[in-house]
C-alpha cells in the first residue's frame, strides 16, 4: 500500500477546524497530504482556508516524488495571502514513486510512523520540519529510511502522547 499522511487534531471542541487531507496519483508517483490552516479562525474561515490549501495541492503535477514536493510547496505559496499571513500552517507531505518515499512539511512538533505500542519519531531534534507553524521560504524535506504506509505529523503546540489512539486523534474512521 502506498504511504499516506495523517495529522493529529487539536484537543477541544473543534479538533479538525482548518484541516485538509488528500491523495493524488501521477502514474507511478503519488502525493499524500495532511495539514491545517486557519485552525484558530472561525469554522467558516477555517473551512475556506482548508479548501484553498486542498485545491492548490490537488491542481499540481509532477513526475517523481521530489518534483511533486517542490510543486506542492510552490502551489501552497500561491494561495491567498490572508491565510499564509496568519502563519498558522502545519503540514505533512508524503511523496512516493517506484524509487522510494520523501516527506516535507512545516509547523510540526513530531513526525512519526505508527508501530507496535504507538508512534516512533523519525526526525531528529532541530530538523527544519520541526518548529513553528507557517510556510517557510525553503522546502524542508527528508527522505526516511523507515518503510511505512502511514506517516503522522503532530502540529507544534498540540500535545499528543506517543502511545495515543492514532486513528482517533487524526480523524480516521474505519
Amino acid at each position: 500500500m502506498p504511504p499516506h499522511a495523517l495529522l493529529a487534531g487539536t484537543p477541544g471542541r473543534m479538533p479538525f477546524n482548518g484541516h485538509f487531507r488528500g491523495v493524488r496519483a501521477f502514474g507511478a508517483a503519488r502525493l499524500a497530504w495532511a495539514g491545517r490552516i486557519g485552525a484558530s479562525a472561525s469554522p467558516v474561515e477555517g473551512w475556506a482556508a482548508a479548501e484553498a490549501a486542498r485545491d492548490a495541492l490537488a491542481a499540481i503535477t509532477g513526475l517523481d516524488r521530489f518534483e511533486l514536493l517542490r510543486a506542492a510547496w510552490d502551489a501552497l505559496g500561491g494561495i491567498e495571502a490572508r491565510w499564509l499571513d496568519r502563519r498558522d500552517l502545519s503540514l505533512l507531505l508524503v511523496a512516493s514513486d517506484s524509487d522510494g518515499v520523501a516527506i516535507a512539511g512545516c509547523g510540526l512538533a513530531i513526525v512519526a510512523v505508527p508501530g507496535e505500542g504507538g508512534l516512533t519519531p523519525i526526525l531528529p531534534p532541530g530538523h527544519p520540519m520541526l518548529g513553528e507553524p507557517g510556510l517557510p521560504k525553503k522546502l524542508p524535506g527528508f527522505a526516511p529510511e523507515t518503510a511505512s504506509d502511514r506517516f503522522v505529523g503532530v502540529p507544534t503546540g498540540v500535545g499528543m502522547a506517543l502511545d495515543a489512539d492514532i486513528d482517533a486523534r487524526c480523524g480516521v474512521h474505519a
